[in-house]
């Protein structure tokens, strides 16, 4: 939340780190600043996800998305075809970023870069119904993900790993899953 500035007049000024490369070697980063007006509402952010520990809708999520859709996505704004996670991660800490296919990485790497430090997203997939909504390809996926209260075609910071037959505690609510 610290790349974002509120100006005091509407609008915010949100700064990315656009990675400098010539040859192929990484020479840093330099800073985009793009400046947006809301109302921050649509897109990808969503109503049920982007809350804080109280339970409150953030705005802080559409206002980044606003604010990448310029110089990043102006062809789509909603990101109805959707954006690579990475593409996005390394825009905002300023770092490189990769994506891995969810079978080509298992569950200690994810943990091992955890404990590096790395930034992890986990992303998940999505097709339109003939509504044109985004929906999860299959029923099951979509069972699965109502009961954790994921959306489909959406992105999402993973803190930690929870082996199978672990108990999690979530640290918003204290209940145990």
């Amino acid at each position: 939340r610290d790349m974002i500035q509120d100006n005091g007049d509407g609008t915010y000024t949100v700064t990315f780190r656009e990675p400098v490369e010539i040859l192929g070697l990484h020479l840093g980063t330099r800073e985009v600043e793009v400046t947006v007006s809301g109302p921050f509402d649509g897109g990808a952010a969503h109503p049920s996800g982007d809350v804080n520990a109280n339970g409150e809708q953030e705005v802080w999520p559409a206002i980044i998305e606003a604010a990448y859709a310029q110089p990043y996505h102006a062809h789509d704004p909603h990101y109805s075809t959707g954006v690579n996670p990475s593409d996005v991660m390394e825009r905002i800490l300023g770092v490189s970023a990769q994506s891995e296919d969810v079978g080509a990485v298992d569950i200690d790497t994810i943990e091992s870069r955890l404990e590096d430090g790395e930034a992890v997203v986990a992303w998940t997939s999505s097709t339109t119904d003939a509504n044109g909504n985004s929906v999860f390809p299959t029923p099951e996926q979509q069972k699965i993900a109502d009961g954790y209260g994921v959306v489909p075609g959406h992105a999402y910071s993973v803190r930690e790993v929870v082996h199978a037959g672990e108990t999690y505690v979530d640290p918003n609510t204290g209940q145990s899953v």
